[in-house]
């Protein structure tokens, strides 16, 4: 909350502030279409839709998008279920609607992994995007899909990476909390030397409300994190951290902005790669 000393000080700063906030927001809100229905184009094979028997009412969800994953030998045929609520769920900050959204991972008609069973925020639907990424040169497997919350000025876009731990039974989220996309957050895969990689931006919070940085508008540093994925741990982890040289501002990509300091971060984790 701004506090209204300030306001009256400065306020055309705000004004100006809040005007480029909320257009921002309504352009991102007509780029992604979330003004309207999310997309959800899926016709599944109904013979694969078979396997999973009760676990999907066709009255609250639909099957967007349908996958064949295996979890290594001990799970080879698993099927990914992306689903979309059929009625809105709730509505975002600026009032339009936001549908459910759920992943079920069935594996010889039972039930390894359900996303409402777990989910407690970011749980609506923003994409019929569903992938598998292959994590390891040993072939550890991991579904990828989309959820998140819609508000007024920003949306979040959580990134999931969901696999099957060594010897269990059941599936788990193994993505960590900066993988996601808001306005000024950014995350996306990369490939480093053939290998997967999640590259996130973040931008450095002001130290207090003072700070000339801490307006959601204004020019902002970024934090530049290299995650990969360690098979000993079993968890995505740092491998290298760099930091933005100038403030970049509201309406620029800091991946588009800052591309020579991120190829110098992406050519050190790729070099202590190789002496390992």
């Amino acid at each position: 909350m701004i506090a209204a000393s300030r306001c009256r000080s400065r306020p055309f700063r705000y004004v100006r502030s809040w005007i480029v906030t909320v257009g921002a927001a309504l352009l991102l809100a007509a780029q992604l279409s979330w003004a309207d229905a999310p997309p959800c184009k899926g016709t599944p094979d109904p013979k694969v839709a078979e396997g999973a028997g009760g676990l999907i009412d066709p009255s609250i969800w639909q099957v967007c998008s349908m996958l064949p994953v295996r979890f290594g030998a001990d799970m080879p045929n698993a099927v990914a279920f992306l689903l979309r609520s059929r009625l809105p769920q709730a509505e975002s900050g600026g009032g339009t609607p936001l549908f459910g959204v759920d992943l079920i991972i069935v594996s010889e008609g039972k039930q390894v992994y359900r996303f409402t069973d777990l989910a407690d925020k970011a749980k609506f639907f923003i994409d019929d995007d569903l992938r598998i990424q292959n994590l390891t040169a040993n072939g550890t497997n991991a579904v990828l899909f989309h959820s998140g919350e819609v508000g007024v000025s920003d949306q979040w876009s959580s990134m999931h990476v969901v696999l099957l731990p060594a010897g269990e039974a059941i599936a788990k989220d193994a993505a960590v909390n900066d993988f996601g996309n808001s306005w000024r957050h950014r995350a996306r895969w990369i490939a480093i030397r053939g290998a997967p990689a999640v590259l996130v931006a973040k931008p450095v919070e002001p130290a207090g409300a003072d700070d000339p940085h801490a307006c959601h508008t204004c020019p902002k540093f970024y934090q530049y994190f290299v995650y990969r994925w360690s098979a000993r741990r079993a968890a995505f982890v740092v491998a290298r951290v760099a930091q933005s040289d100038s403030a970049i501002d509201a309406e620029t990509d800091p991946f588009s902005a800052d591309k020579e300091r991120i190829q110098e971060l992406t050519s050190k984790v790729a070099e202590s790669h190789a002496r390992k």
